[in-house]
This record gives C-alpha cells, sequence and structure tokens, in this order.
C-alpha cells in the first residue's frame, strides 16, 4: 500500500521506499481507536503547521531513526485544547506552533513540561529559546519593510532608519500595513513597547495609521498586491510571506529594505516543546533535539522559507542573500508577556 493509500486510510503501513514509515492523522478524523495505534514507540505531534510542510520533515525523522510519527494538524485553538483533552484523537507528546504569541499562550495554559538539554543549549542561541525551557524556536521570521521599486526613490529608502520612520510625514497616503491581528504585527508592537516604552510604541503607531494609504488588508499576501498595484509605495511583512509572494508571482517591483547600520529588525519565532502530559516525553524530546541539529533546522526553516534558528544551518537559497539582517536582541518568548498590552495600544491607536 503506498504512502498516499495510507494516509487516505488512517492506517499504519510498514516499510516502504526509502524507509519512511510515517502516517499522518488528520483532527477530527482521527478513529476512535486512534490512541491504540500510538503505540509506545511512536512520537505523536501536534502541529499548527499543515501536511505540507510537517509531513516531509517527519518522514525523514523516520527514515533516519525508525521511530514512527503521528501528526495531527489543525488551528491553533483546537490543538491546544486537545492537549488537555484529547477525546478520539491520541495524546500528543510534541506541540509545535507558528509564532511566538501562540507558544507563550500554550505555556501560560500549561501546555508545554520542561525540558533541558544541553544539546539543544549547544545549537539555539538563548534569545530563541523558552527561558523556562517550556520550547525552543526552529526558524525565525523577520518583519521586514517592504516597497514598490518604482514608487520610491533611493533617498526615501536610505531614510527608513527603523519602524518608526513610517510614520513620518513624507510617507503620508503612501503606507499600507496588514491588521494589527496578524501575529507578525502584534508582536512588533510588542516589541516597540519592550524597547521603547509604551507612549513612544503608541506614537509610532499612531503614525503609522495616519499615513495609511487605505483600510488596512486582512493578511500579508493582500498588503503585498496592493503594494505591486500601486496601491501604496511602501509596507511592512514577514519575510517569509515576501519571499513566498516573490516566488509566486511573477512582478519585479517589490523588494524589501533592511534597516542601515543600527537599525534592528524584529523577528518572530515558530517553534515547539514536549507536551505536559506527553505519553512518550523521551521519544518527543529525542525529536525535540533532532528539529534543531543543523540538517533538520534547515530542512523545517526552507519549508516555511524562514531562518533557521540554528546558526549553522543553511538558509533556503531564495532568501540566502537577506541573511545579513541585525536581529532585535531582545529575548524572543518574553515578547509574549506583551502581547495583550500590545494588543489594547493597537485599539487605542485605532489600528484595526
Amino acid at each position: 500500500m503506498s504512502l498516499k493509500q495510507c494516509l487516505v486510510n488512517r492506517c499504519v503501513t510498514p516499510a516502504i521506499a526509502l524507509a519512511f514509515l510515517v502516517c499522518a492523522g488528520c483532527g477530527s478524523d482521527v478513529p476512535p481507536d486512534a490512541t491504540d495505534k500510538a503505540d509506545a514507540g511512536t512520537v505523536v505531534v501536534y502541529s499548527t503547521f499543515g501536511e505540507r510542510v510537517a509531513e516531509p520533515l517527519f518522514e525523514a525523522y523516520t527514515a533516519e531513526t525508525g521511530v514512527k510519527v503521528l501528526l495531527v494538524t489543525g488551528e491553533f485553538q483546537v490543538l491546544k485544547d486537545k492537549v488537555h483533552k484529547p477525546g478520539r484523537d491520541p495524546v500528543s507528546d510534541l506541540f509545535i506552533a507558528e509564532n511566538v504569541a501562540d507558544l507563550w499562550q500554550a505555556a501560560e495554559q500549561n501546555v508545554f513540561r520542561p525540558t533541558r538539554s544541553e544539546v539543544i543549549a549547544r545549537r539555539i542561541p538563548a534569545q530563541l529559546r523558552d527561558p523556562e525551557h517550556l520550547w525552543v524556536s526552529f526558524a525565525v521570521r523577520a518583519r521586514t519593510v517592504v516597497y514598490n521599486t518604482e514608487l520610491t526613490s533611493d533617498a526615501e529608502r536610505k531614510a527608513i532608519a527603523d519602524y518608526a520612520s513610517l510614520g513620518e510625514e513624507s510617507w503620508r497616503e503612501r503606507l499600507c500595513l496588514s491588521s494589527s491581528r496578524v501575529p507578525g504585527n502584534g508582536s512588533l508592537i510588542a516589541m516597540l513597547i519592550n524597547d521603547h516604552g509604551i507612549v513612544a510604541a503608541e506614537l509610532t503607531v499612531r503614525g503609522w495609521r495616519a499615513n495609511l494609504a487605505t483600510s488596512v488588508f486582512t493578511d500579508d499576501t493582500e498588503l503585498l498586491q496592493a503594494i505591486a498595484a500601486g496601491q501604496c509605495a511602501v509596507g511592512i511583512a514577514d519575510s517569509s510571506e515576501i519571499a513566498r509572494f516573490l516566488r509566486m508571482q511573477a512582478v519585479a517591483n517589490v523588494a524589501p529594505h533592511w534597516f542601515p547600520d543600527g537599525g534592528v529588525v524584529h523577528i518572530n519565532a515558530s517553534g515547539g516543546g514536549v507536551t505536559r502530559h506527553a505519553q512518550n516525553p523521551e521519544g518527543a524530546a529525542a525529536l525535540l533535539e533532532w528539529l534543531t541539529s543543523a540538517a533538520a533546522n534547515a530542512l523545517f526553516a526552507g519549508s516555511i522559507l524562514g531562518f533557521p534558528a540554528n546558526p549553522h544551518s543553511a538558509a533556503d537559497a531564495s532568501i540566502a542573500a537577506w541573511s545579513g539582517f541585525e536581529a532585535n536582541p531582545v529575548n524572543v518568548p518574553s515578547l509574549g508577556y506583551l502581547q495583550e498590552d500590545a494588543a489594547r495600544l493597537a485599539e487605542r491607536a485605532r489600528y484595526p
């Protein structure tokens, strides 16, 4: 039986070509006896990344180690609730989420157990690890200024020294933003609060709002489409979304802007940790360590067009030239504590 047939029938198949032994269970479609199929040697992973990203990664792990991985994918809130009350799904051993806000919320609601690993500590910078050892980053995305090459001049672009520069009068009715509810924007506002205080951060956000060329967009993809179409001259988006947009669209008038020397870039992270109720915590910890290894970290980061959290991993060729930016040195997990402050600030500044 092929891997594709296995996925359709929700079965566990014997060795197939290349020795891939993974079978994916998808949310509520997992049958009532799924827990029985997650035997003692299997690692059960809950992931907010879909099968397209997660399956090749865990197939590679199975091929390398012989350890089976059972994958359950879905929306963050649904999976988080299932960690405590799995219902028809097998109990999660490892929980993976796409951004710092979700990882922080999961940690606050006791999804994770501490996992102390000297291996992980050597591979991943402290800035990208939870200080209480609850979770670790696998990849990061830069919150990047992006511009229309035809609607901006070299002098204007050189004058963009930081995020606050986009609130200057020269960008009046030329700026586009995605919603403050987009995780990257909420995390960026949290960073501004952390670095500059509530008052200065709010002045920056109010400056952005005053410069908007149109209503905010639902997501970064819509924002990038508007910049390409000339609806606005400049905006802010995740580097991964910019890379994906440039790969999919035949446009040459959209490009990222990296701040000059001294301008630090905000980064958001994807990562995961061993769950509090894990039935196979040792297997989950081993998988967590593997995900931070140079080859696996490059594979994960490349699949989402992110920058590897392991500094010894190679970035995808399409974004390798962007790797020289200066990341903000703040401990990324600590920004989770400012997410609620960021949401209140956006509301006061009337940034929807």
